[in-house]
């Protein structure tokens, strides 16, 4: 199992070369224009429970202007208010990442945690970025309920390095167990979640159809033909 490495803010800011790829940075200086070269950014939520601290949110907000794909980390120790951090998140267009226990002494607390979001997932609509692991899990079920696909690996790198590559299968595994109880007890049972799941699922052909249709319809330049 990894221990999560983490880095400053202001360490990054005066290093003379960037990595594409960087997670775990705490925030402790102001940054307004983040460094080139950067494309995907984790950083370590400060705030309190229903409120980012102000030097946090202005470096997401940076990061998201320069076109970073930037997720606010939520560590297992930190009391948070998974309603109100969905709808921050939304309105300000970042993603959210609810990171694991460095020991098994933590994992109920984290299970307990990813079940809070899962919940809040449901019921708001208004957020459309990455919810780790809460979103991949759920886009999982959605295509169980239509393919019976059973095994999904996730390949993107922040999920291998903060979830898959970090913690035992035993780990993931209850906290899957607990997200789905969660979704469960929001909608009425097994079966509502899996008549839910089956909609989204159909919904989205419908819509991947739809554009077919009209990519089909569409003149040379990519207009629609009369």
């Amino acid at each position: 199992m990894n221990e999560d490495t983490f880095m400053l803010l202001s360490e990054l800011m005066q290093a003379p070369q960037t990595d594409p790829l960087v997670f775990g940075l705490e925030v402790d200086t102001d940054m307004f224009s983040p460094p080139s070269g950067l494309f995907q950014a984790g950083l370590v939520y400060a705030g309190s429970p229903h409120d980012p601290d102000t030097n946090f949110l202005d470096a997401v907000m940076a990061c998201g202007l320069a076109g970073i794909d930037t997720i606010a980390e939520i560590e297992p120790h930190q009391a948070i208010d998974p309603a109100a951090m969905l709808d921050i998140a939304g309105n300000a267009g970042y993603s959210l990442a609810i990171l694991p226990p460095h020991s098994e002494g933590g994992l109920d607390a984290w299970c307990a945690h990813c079940a809070a979001f899962a919940t809040a997932f449901l019921d708001t609509p208004h957020f459309s970025g990455h919810l780790y692991p809460v979103s991949g899990y759920f886009g999982h079920l959605v295509a169980q309920s239509v393919s019976g696909v059973q095994g999904h690996s996730p390949q993107d790198p922040y999920t291998r390095q903060r979830f898959v590559d970090a913690i035992p299968t035993e780990w993931a595994d209850r906290a899957k167990a607990a997200m789905k109880k969660a979704w469960e007890d929001r909608v009425g049972g097994p079966a509502a979640l899996d008549a839910l799941l089956k909609n989204i699922a159909g919904a989205a052909v419908i819509e991947t159809m739809d554009l077919l249709d009209r990519l089909t319809d569409a003149g040379p330049d990519g207009t629609p033909t009369p």
